[in-house]
């Protein structure tokens, strides 16, 4: 994807994937990002997906004057195409599952800034394979995006350890193997 075709310039980009809802925390990276500009006002900050907050998050974009930093595209059928295009991504929810897009970002080397929640915890060794932050906090979100994209040793180095994290621990052979082994243990252990 051609950043321009989205408005964007070749500036550090950030991106968020997901459904923009109070789960998923889209205003605490807003609140983090803004701060950001303060420092780095060339930045850029962009939403995929869609939501029942998109509305206030468009209106607290505008009116503060963001609009030309910040966008939301809405959903997008070519993620993997924009995971691509970014510098790093984000996602400051305050509870998780298993977050795929997460996954999807590590396995195309994009570091990753995301909350220490269940589902994050397991896919991010934090500090190596990613930073962790505590949910809620866009002071502590703000900082680590800021640490990754003005460090170019620790982005490159986040970058080779996720996807190295993904072909380990992630691919499909590996998930079978895993759940064969599990299943072969539970079996043995009701058998007793």
């Amino acid at each position: 994807v051609d950043r321009s075709s989205l408005g964007l310039s070749a500036a550090p980009l950030v991106q968020f994937v997901g459904r923009l809802d109070p789960q998923k925390a889209p205003f605490i990276l807003l609140e983090a990002f803004a701060h950001l500009l303060e420092r780095h006002p060339d930045w850029q900050l962009l939403f995929v997906g869609d939501g029942l907050l998109r509305a206030s998050m468009e209106e607290w974009i505008t009116q503060r004057g963001l609009d030309h930093r910040i966008r939301i595209a809405g959903w997008r059928p070519d993620v993997p195409e924009l995971l691509k295009a970014a510098d790093l991504l984000t996602l400051p929810s305050l509870w998780e599952g298993m977050p795929n897009i997460v996954l999807e970002a590590m396995a195309a080397g994009l570091p990753v800034v995301v909350s220490r929640v269940e589902g994050t915890e397991e896919l991010i060794r934090d500090g190596e394979s990613g930073l962790l932050v505590t949910p809620g906090s866009p002071i502590e979100l703000e900082r680590q995006i800021e640490t990754v994209l003005t460090d170019p040793k620790l982005c490159s180095q986040l970058r080779k350890a996720a996807q190295l994290a993904v072909q380990k621990r992630f691919t499909l052979d590996r998930m079978v193997s895993a759940y064969e082994q599990l299943y072969a243990r539970l079996i043995a252990e009701t058998a007793r």
